[in-house]
C-alpha cells in the first residue's frame, strides 16, 4: 500500500488501481508530468509521432529499464534508430493481466519531422525494437546457467539416493532372511558382504 502511494506521487498520470491510502491531495498542481515526459502533448505541425510498443524480457523490471533509460536506452535509440534523446519519450505501459512476470512492456515515443510512410515508420519500428535488445544487460543467460546447475544438482541427488535405497534394499533382505532362517532353526548363510 505504501509502496502504491508512492508510485502515484511520482507518477501522477499512471493508472494505479485504488486510491491513497497514507496520503491525501491538498490541490491539483498543473505541472505535475511523468519523469520521462520530454515532447509536447500533441506535435507541432508538420512533426508526428510514431509510437513503438516494446516488450523487454529476462527478468528486468520497470526500475531496472528505468534505471538504464539515460545511460543505455537513449544512446542505443541514437546509434540503432537514429533518434536523439531530444526527440524521443517513454512511457512505461500498465501491464495487461497476460503479460509474464518477467516482462516490461514500454511504448517509444520518436518525434519525425514531417509525414512517415507504413515502410519508413516500420524501419523505425524495428530500429527501436533492437536498441533495448542491444542496450540492457541480458540477464536471461544467466538465468538459463543457473536452472542447469539447479537441474544437474538435482540429477545428481536422485541418483545417490536411488543408489543408497538399492544398496539398502539389498541388505534388508540379507537381514531377513537371517532372521527367518534363524526362526526356523537351519544355519545361517555366511554373508556376502
Amino acid at each position: 500500500m505504501v509502496l502504491a502511494d508512492l508510485v502515484r506521487l511520482a507518477h501522477p498520470t499512471a493508472a494505479i488501481p485504488g486510491s491513497f491510502n497514507f496520503y491525501y491531495s491538498a490541490g491539483q498542481a498543473s505541472n505535475l508530468t511523468c519523469p520521462h515526459a520530454t515532447l509536447p502533448v500533441d506535435p507541432v505541425p508538420p512533426s508526428v509521432y510514431v509510437d513503438t510498443v516494446v516488450r523487454v524480457t529476462g527478468g528486468l523490471s520497470r526500475w531496472d529499464v528505468e534505471d538504464d533509460l539515460a545511460s543505455r536506452v537513449y544512446p542505443a535509440l541514437d546509434a540503432e534508430a537514429n533518434v536523439s534523446a531530444a526527440e524521443v519519450e517513454v512511457f512505461f505501459d500498465t501491464p495487461p493481466e497476460d503479460v509474464p512476470a518477467n516482462a516490461v512492456d514500454l511504448t517509444v515515443r520518436a518525434r519525425r519531422s514531417g509525414p512517415v510512410a507504413n515502410d519508413s515508420a516500420d524501419a523505425l519500428g524495428a530500429a527501436i525494437v533492437r536498441a533495448p535488445d542491444a542496450a540492457l544487460p541480458a540477464s536471461t543467460g544467466v538465468a538459463a546457467h543457473i536452472v542447469i546447475g539447479c537441474l544437474a544438482a538435482l540429477a545428481l541427488v536422485a541418483v545417490g539416493g536411488g543408489l543408497a535405497f538399492r544398496g539398502g534394499r539389498h541388505r534388508g533382505a540379507a537381514d531377513r532372511d537371517a532372521y527367518w532362517q534363524a526362526q526356523e532353526g537351519q544355519p545361517i548363510a555366511a554373508s556376502a558382504a
